[in-house]
């Protein structure tokens, strides 16, 4: 599965500044249906993103990994405070 997001506050870094999706200006449906024409134009470009994609999900976002991450932050605040 490909990833469309808007290009929002932080999220250029977490596409890896386009390696695994398509970020789209809010309210841009040019540049929406520029990317979806392109991938459909380019069937082999488009595999290789959903593969790039879930890959980084799935090593990035699963239950474990946001379990730790949460953990950790908390961890980082409780010694701020101390």
């Amino acid at each position: 599965t490909e990833i469309y997001t808007l290009s929002l506050h932080d999220a250029l870094p977490i596409f890896d500044y386009g390696k695994y999706g398509t970020l789209i200006p809010p309210n841009d449906t040019d540049q929406l249906s520029k990317e979806i024409s392109n991938y459909i134009a380019n069937p082999s470009k488009y595999k290789q993103l959903q593969k790039d994609a879930r890959s980084f999900a799935l090593s990035n976002f699963t239950l474990e990994s946001n379990i730790d991450k949460f953990i950790a932050q908390f961890s980082s605040i409780s010694k701020e405070k101390k």
